[in-house]
């Protein structure tokens, strides 16, 4: 039989063990950020929401084209000023014929999907985590550069996956709508409607404006950025020439206006504007907004051109004949294309520049240009055409 002093001895070591059971449950991994932590103060918010520009840039995917690459590719091999060298069905081409498979590995829009919500995701925790009340200039500040990236996050893809918002009152489905952290892996909610989704990026850029004071360049959201975001997206819900909305198509041209004649900004002219996609200079006059390239560089040029070296081909879009077409031969834009003959494709001998390979790394120094102050005159001049019956006269609101 064992002694009472042995049972004793035993009874003491679980008690032991379990008061040291209770100190490791209080350790905490010296190498993590917790939640609690990072938002305990003004350096943790603005640390998060460069976070988000990072995941905007691309750090959400896990393809070798980052978000920032997939979101121009999707759009451009929508449009018909490039042709496709390569007629077969593969990710890269998918988007081209307009198949958008749901297979992973032949679509690059599901790596596009994921990569914004897991940036939306982050956003809304940085949301979340705003005091009600909250009166500090730099949270208040981190507060409006991450609504403003919920909206631009949004903005693009209900463009991407939605029909049209004129078409059916804005009742089509759009995406999911998810404004809140914390929801768990299974969380899915429905497809709101593409009215709903316009309306929640207009809310966030409302509520981003009075926030953002500091103007830190055109690598971050802005006061104006969010002023010609917002043109952007009346313009899209102005409607058709044939059928306008007249005060969506007003709050166009307004926005267009605050930026073009109090945001400072000016149109790039003769050498500097040949120069436009050569270098990622923040510094920019023309641009309002870019994703920087500096936080998660890009390979998007890969497809439109490739160095004539040892086992690479050429790109494998081109710019079409009608783009071509279209321009004349004193036209500075023919310095955006350089001759790269592709392959076993005579006839396609023109390369653009645009987001161009920089030779010694093979990433691209543009940043993706996402708004600039040209679009701002397109924007304004598209909008007073289809609300021709209201004057046309400058707006000097700020």
């Amino acid at each position: 039989m064992r002694s009472v002093y042995q049972y004793i001895i035993a009874a003491g070591t679980l008690l032991a063990g379990s008061a040291c059971n209770k100190q490791l449950d209080k350790l905490r991994p010296h190498n993590v950020t917790y939640e609690e932590q990072q938002f305990s103060s003004p350096e943790g918010f603005q640390k998060a929401v460069y976070g988000a520009y990072s995941a905007v840039a691309g750090g959400a995917s896990a393809t070798s084209f980052n978000f920032n690459d997939m979101q121009l590719f999707l759009s451009d091999a929508h449009g018909n000023d490039i042709r496709a060298t390569d007629a077969g069905v593969n990710k890269y081409t998918n988007a081209f014929g307009y198949l958008n498979s749901a297979e992973k590995d032949l679509s690059l829009t599901h790596d596009y999907w994921r990569g914004a919500y897991n940036a939306s995701l982050l956003i809304n925790k940085i949301l979340a985590n705003v005091k009600p009340g909250e009166a500090n200039p730099a949270i208040l500040q981190a507060k409006g550069e991450a609504l403003f990236l919920r909206a631009y996050i949004y903005f693009n893809l209900v463009r991407l996956y939605g029909k049209p918002y004129y078409q059916n009152g804005g009742n089509n489905p759009g995406v999911m709508l998810i404004t809140t952290d914390n929801n768990g892996p299974a969380f899915a909610p429905p497809r709101a409607t593409v009215k709903a989704v316009y309306e929640r990026v207009v809310a966030d850029l409302n509520d981003a404006l009075p926030l953002l004071k500091a103007n830190n360049g055109n690598l971050y959201a802005t006061r104006y950025a969010a002023f010609g975001l917002l043109s952007r997206v009346y313009l899209y819900m102005g409607g058709t020439f044939g059928g306008p909305d007249a005060a969506a198509n007003r709050k166009a041209r307004e926005y267009a206006d605050s930026v073009i004649r109090n945001g400072g900004y000016a149109l790039l002219q003769g050498d500097a504007y040949a120069n436009y996609y050569k270098n990622d200079a923040p510094g920019n006059v023309e641009d309002i907004f870019s994703v920087n390239t500096a936080f998660n560089q890009g390979l998007l040029s890969n497809l439109y051109a490739m160095p004539s070296q040892i086992n690479y081909t050429g790109g494998l879009y081109r710019p079409s004949p009608d783009l071509l077409a279209q321009l004349q031969p004193q036209d500075l834009r023919w310095k955006f294309f350089i001759r790269n003959v592709t392959p076993g494709f005579a006839q396609d001998t023109l390369a653009t520049v645009k987001y161009m390979i920089n030779y010694t790394s093979l990433y691209s120094l543009s940043p993706n240009r996402y708004l600039r102050l040209a679009e701002m005159y397109l924007n304004r001049a598209e909008a007073a055409v289809k609300g021709a019956t209201m004057p046309v006269r400058w707006q000097t609101s700020t």
